[in-house]
């Protein structure tokens, strides 16, 4: 590819619009502010106020031609071209109303939807080739203005604070929550829930790792995708991503009226802390705590079924560590031992989920952020093992001690009397405490119940 920096410089040269909306990026006015511990930027960008405002549903889509299009673009515009995996080829070109200096858009040269599957080792690769740009993606309902025809964007690296957040973040990981091959998946702690962070040596195994992170993502139904922003880039040979999922694309304060309404619809850019405000007003009367109920208006966290199940396949592991050292060998319910026996009998249900070696998928099988058990525990022989370990347990005495030490947060619970020392209610507050999350989340109030199927 030509030389990116050049083909920017020869492009403003003979388009006006583009080069007025670029030199007026060193005028705009910025505000900061502390959000989730993340410390923001607000930019006054009047010429944004065409994609906040955009009309995205499928009769307005229809209606206008894709201005993607090189036969719909202006007559100043032209493109160089950026070559993918599997001969996707792409048409580089310059974002007429930029949020950055040197913004680009990265546009597949057919006309196809918007959609991340096959994709994704595209964007990896640009971030190798270009590795002073960070490459975002707005799904088709989080952010695009045009998503029917499939597209990236490009910034300069070092511009999103969330990217500077996560690169902290995984220069010191530990807590990994998944991990294929060289790839390792972990939780973003600040700025709002829903955020992982990925990093790897290789663009196959982030490829793998990303798509079984949306594997257990919400997705609506009728839509191609979990609703997600996404951020890559390269940094010392490593590949570094990071997820925000979504709910929502505008947030109440887009539909409300008076001083609560913000003409502001966030893509990719301000889910990654760089708010892009078009509207003086707004820009001059908004509010920290505006800003913070905008973010969390938009997020959504992992999809229910993994998520639970994965706290409750934690509550009793721990509860058989218990009974280990509690109840004689010859007696206890080998719950852990019963599981992995099912899971390797009856494969169908993880087979295709989980790759490596024999100890490698052991581990996975008891142990793995994307939990496969839920679809054993319906089994007889794992509902009996649960019973049996019940009975088990509430035939001896677990000292306070040996809880705390196997279930924190349940021993603060039955330490201040708010929860009973029963082997089930044990089990069954791991996944209420999770399920406050989801409370939080979905800004719904509801009460997990009997989750043990009966």
């Amino acid at each position: 590819m030509a030389d990116i920096h050049k083909f920017i410089k020869d492009q403003l040269s003979v388009w006006p619009l583009a080069a007025a909306n670029f030199r007026s990026l060193k005028n705009a006015e910025y505000r900061f502010m502390d959000v989730g511990g993340l410390k923001v930027t607000l930019q006054m960008n009047p010429c944004r106020i065409i994609s906040s405002t955009a009309e995205v549903d499928d009769e307005s889509i229809a209606a206008r031609p894709c201005f993607l299009c090189p036969a719909n673009r202006p007559k100043e515009q032209f493109h160089v071209k950026y070559e993918g995996k599997k001969h996707r080829s792409y048409n580089v070109q310059v974002n007429p109303y930029p949020i950055f200096r040197n913004h680009l858009v990265v546009v597949r040269d057919q006309h196809l939807p918007q959609t991340i599957w096959h994709h994704f080792p595209d964007m990896l690769l640009f971030t190798k080739m270009h590795q002073g740009f960070t490459v975002f993606y707005n799904g088709p309902s989080s952010g695009a203005s045009a998503p029917d025809h499939l597209h990236f964007q490009a910034c300069p690296r070092g511009i999103l604070p969330l990217e500077l957040a996560a690169d902290a973040a995984l220069d010191t990981a530990t807590a990994e929550l998944e991990r294929v091959q060289d790839a390792t998946l972990y939780k973003f702690n600040g700025f709002t829930r829903g955020v992982y962070i990925l990093k790897a040596s290789t663009q196959k195994s982030m490829a793998k790792l990303f798509y079984r992170l949306l594997e257990c993502s919400p997705r609506r139904e009728g839509e191609g995708e979990p609703r997600f922003n996404l951020y890559s880039w390269y940094k010392n040979g490593e590949f570094r991503t990071a997820v925000v999922l979504r709910s929502n694309l505008r947030s109440h304060h887009y539909f409300a009226e008076g001083a609560e309404h913000l003409t502001m619809s966030p893509g990719a850019a301000d889910m990654a802390g760089y708010f892009v405000v078009p509207c003086g007003e707004d820009f001059r009367k908004i509010t920290q705590e505006q800003l913070r109920q905008m973010v969390e208006d938009g997020i959504a966290i992992l999809k229910v079924g993994p998520a639970l199940t994965f706290s409750l396949r934690e509550g009793l592991f721990a509860l058989s560590m218990m009974e280990k050292q509690l109840v004689p060998e010859e007696k206890q319910a080998h719950f852990i031992e019963v599981l992995e026996e099912t899971m390797v009998q009856n494969p169908s249900n993880w087979q295709k989920h989980y790759h490596g070696t024999e100890e490698e998928l052991r581990i996975k099988r008891a142990f793995s952020f994307s939990d496969r058990c839920r679809y054993y525990f319906a089994r007889p022989e794992i509902t009996g093992a649960i019973d049996k370990l019940f009975c088990n347990l509430r035939e001896v005495k677990t000292p306070l001690s040996m809880l705390r030490q196997y279930m924190p947060q349940q021993y603060l619970k039955v330490r201040d009397g708010v929860l009973r020392m029963d082997p089930k209610d044990l089990a069954e507050d791991c996944v209420v405490h999770l399920a406050e999350d989801y409370n939080y989340a979905t800004k719904l109030n509801y009460l997990v119940g009997d989750v043990f199927y009966r």
